[in-house]
């Protein structure tokens, strides 16, 4: 027993003799703050409310900090470390707060990005009196730090507008570049908010926009991105257009419109910087007048998606997109997702202005193959989408087989007869042919028969195509 008790003992000594001597030791403190970068924590995406709190992390500068003497000297001397800070408050606030006051002694005047949200229990609860006990001092004790703020995000089931822009003031946040404001602000109204100074605010994501019509007055035209989703209620439907048409330099729009907008006449909402844009709604909201006044001449990539798939898209809905789409002669990708339709012909009357469009997606949508299928195959110039190269399709059913194999067979390229297509299109150069294709094969609305016809037809294709399915390619490699 003395003998195992001497073993174990020297086996300490000479551990402890390693850790004093390991490499990590010996490296200068610049090497060291690098290597500490590398293990800080990444802004908070908006989805750990669906993370048990279990699974969150300690902060990573305290548990560096409690290394050793010389980590902890290292870390507590290192102001960049202490810059991103993800605040989770639950029922009692004071810990935040704690953590807050040590992270912003700590990050000295360096630029903040700050993100609040309510703890897994406390959403969970769904107490927005809870949730405003916990948050509101937390954000009070926050707000003098504003003009730090480089990035603020909020995921909260509360009303926090009156507090960030209190009534007749302005709240100056000179360094933001991100505001994420994804909170319930139903019941607050215009006038009751001040203005914000933000010049330098590039990219927003609201819930609801047109209560901030007025306290983002004058950052509306120097935003590039603009993401509006997650809410069922707007607060005032008739600001929006307006909201928008002041967007001029927006590059990037995503909308989720809610059931409760209704539009009458609206003036032409051009966004002349525009390049990707995406449209969803749901099937009690009539977007025709909005998507009729959008004009967006340097659009390269649209996503219009119908979020009730099972119901039939009222005609006039994709008639008044064609003149979006005239609008956009760079408009080089189209994505149609729940879109469908009685005939073909809403579909050709749309696909017809999309002339330099190189990838389509079609995402469960019905009666949009046909109008692709040439009528005259060997001329080009009458194609739909003439230069169209990738198309995808999902929720592929018995009726789409033919048409996806017709279709196939005569505009992909090196087909037999490509070369005669060449030969008879008046500027073939400006004519493309189909060069990948990637279906949903495991559709639940496709059959075994429609399953096994479709594979059967695109077989021999597989030469001049690169046909892939939900797990790579179609008939593997060829």
């Amino acid at each position: 027993m003395a003998l195992a008790r001497e073993g174990e003992k020297l086996v300490a000594n000479i551990a402890a003799k390693r850790v004093q001597h390991a490499p990590m030791r010996d490296l200068i403190p610049e090497l060291c703050d690098i290597i500490f970068a590398y293990c800080a924590e990444a802004e908070c995406s908006l989805d750990c409310n669906n993370v048990p709190d279990s699974n969150f992390g300690k902060n990573y500068p305290i548990s560096l900090a409690n290394v050793c003497q010389r980590w902890r000297a290292m870390v507590m001397d290192n102001p960049s470390l202490w810059t991103t800070l993800h605040l989770r408050p639950s029922t009692c606030a004071d810990s935040e707060v704690e953590r807050l006051h040590l992270f912003i002694s700590r990050s000295m005047d360096l630029p903040l990005n700050v993100t609040i949200c309510p703890s897994h229990k406390l959403r969970l609860e769904r107490d927005t009196k809870a949730i405003s006990s916990a948050v509101l001092p937390l954000l009070v004790q926050l707000l003098p730090h504003f003009h730090r703020i480089r990035s603020f995000k909020t995921h909260l089931g509360m009303e926090i507008l009156p507090t960030m822009f209190p009534k007749e003031m302005t709240t100056d946040m000179p360094l933001i570049e991100n505001l994420d404001l994804l909170v319930d602000d139903h019941r607050v109204s215009t006038p009751s908010l001040g203005l914000l100074d933000s010049p330098r605010l590039r990219n927003l994501h609201v819930r609801d926009v047109t209560p901030l019509v007025e306290a983002l007055s004058d950052t509306m035209n120097s935003l590039h991105s603009l993401t509006i989703t997650g809410c069922d209620q707007w607060k005032s439907s008739r600001a929006f257009p307006e909201m928008l048409s002041r967007c001029t330099d927006l590059r990037s729009c995503s909308i989720t419109f809610p059931n409760n907008l209704f539009f009458m006449d609206v003036e032409p909402i051009v966004l002349p910087e525009l390049e990707s844009l995406s449209l969803e709604w749901p099937f009690l909201f009539e977007p025709s007048p909005i998507f009729r006044a959008l004009r967006a001449p340097k659009l390269r990539s649209l996503r219009i998606a119908h979020l009730s798939r099972q119901l039939v898209l009222p005609p006039q809905i994709l008639s008044s997109l064609k003149g979006l789409v005239q609008s956009a002669p760079l408009l080089s990708q189209l994505t149609l997702s729940g879109c469908n339709l009685l005939n073909q012909d809403e579909s050709a009357a749309l696909l017809h202005e999309a002339y330099n469009v190189r990838k389509l997606e079609l995402i469960d949508c019905q009666r949009f193959l046909l109008p692709l299928i040439p009528t005259n195959p060997f001329d080009a110039s009458t194609w739909l989408c003439p230069v169209l190269e990738r198309l995808k399709v999902t929720g592929l059913h018995d009726s789409d087989v033919r048409p996806i194999v017709n279709l196939a067979r005569n505009r992909a390229l090196g087909f037999t007869n490509a070369e005669k297509i060449k030969a008879t299109t008046p500027d073939a150069i400006q004519y493309g042919f189909l060069s990948e294709l990637e279906l949903d094969t495991q559709s639940r609305n496709l059959t075994r028969q429609g399953r096994l016809l479709i594979l059967s037809g695109l077989f021999g294709m597989q030469l001049f195509l690169d046909i892939r399915g939900p797990y790579g390619k179609l008939f593997g490699t060829a």
